[in-house]
């Protein structure tokens, strides 16, 4: 299962699930009209220690807790930045073993790197920010949350400035941060923008899974119901096809119902998840809701 940390939505009955990401900020009623508008400012390119997070101690840990053949692997990677060979090569080289290895903060870190070096390159920067938006779900405090949004902010930033229309992925976990960044007073400007960022991938994609639960659970934490169900009840309709996520779309949606007073619909979605679910105390915790409310 994936970790995830901070973004998780409780609302009535709905509990915190590892493999959901969720957030705690949404006003207003989702708006397509609203405008993304990328800073202007140059982008910045992370240096350590910063924001409370000190990547080289952290990339030290990460090494020492690896087996011998990826240690040996990485000191030969990290002893060629201090060489005369191709940087820009060795930077992405570190960047993608990293980006294997499911370490999105060190990834990001030494993508940010090859930023600085190839400033007008779109994948490099997406390499950054979408790594750096991984991170964000790990993190430990606030402080760290709030470096790891400041980073992938920028980085998409630039993607988006480079090609506002066509990298969907980009434009969706941009659309958080925004909305991370104006709950945290962080960010000049509307946060509908990025309800906005939303909209637009869902305009360009209707079937969009990431889009589609970020606006189901912003439904579900502004109170908008009927939304919620519209767009979970989409998302299950789909099938799993190998969504790790796929079944806490049944368990938002039983929620959603519950909220609405439609308790029959809400019991057979809480089915279909016990059936879904690997978990015994998702399934016991279940089982008590239904219980609850038959």
């Amino acid at each position: 299962m994936q970790m995830q940390s901070r973004r998780a939505i409780q609302v009535g009955l709905v509990i915190v699930i590892a493999g959901v990401i969720a957030f705690v900020f949404i006003i207003g009623k989702n708006n397509s009209s609203a405008v993304y508008a990328p800073s202007s400012a140059k982008p910045k390119v992370a240096t350590a220690p910063a924001g409370g997070f000190d990547f080289v101690t952290y990339e030290k840990d990460v090494i020492a807790k690896l087996p011998k053949k990826d240690q040996d692997e990485l000191m030969i990677m990290l002893g060629r930045l201090k060489g005369r060979g191709a940087m820009n090569e060795n930077l992405l080289v570190i960047a993608q073993k990293y980006e294997k290895m499911g370490q999105p903060a060190l990834a990001g870190y030494y993508y940010n790197k090859l930023a600085g070096l190839e400033p007008d390159n779109e994948n490099v920067w997406f390499g950054a920010g979408k790594n750096y938006f991984d991170a964000e779900q790990n993190v430990d405090n606030q402080d760290k949350l709030n470096y790891f949004v400041d980073l992938s902010y920028t980085a998409l930033a630039k993607v988006i400035e480079m090609d506002p229309n066509n990298n969907l992925e980009a434009m969706t976990d941009q659309g958080v941060n925004i909305l991370e960044k104006s709950m945290n007073h962080t960010l000049d400007g509307p946060p509908m923008q990025g309800i906005g960022l939303l909209m637009k991938v869902m305009q360009k994609d209707s079937n969009n899974r990431k889009a589609l639960n970020y606006l189901g659970l912003f439904s579900m934490q502004s109170g908008q119901f009927d939304k919620a169900i519209m767009r979970f009840k989409h998302l299950t309709e789909m099938g799993p096809d190998h969504d790790p996520n796929y079944p806490y779309y049944y368990r938002y949606l039983a929620q959603a119902y519950l909220e609405t007073g439609k308790k029959q619909e809400a019991v057979a979605s809480l089915e279909k998840y016990k059936g879904l679910v690997k978990e015994q105390s998702l399934k016991m915790e279940a089982d008590s809701i239904i219980h609850s409310v038959q």
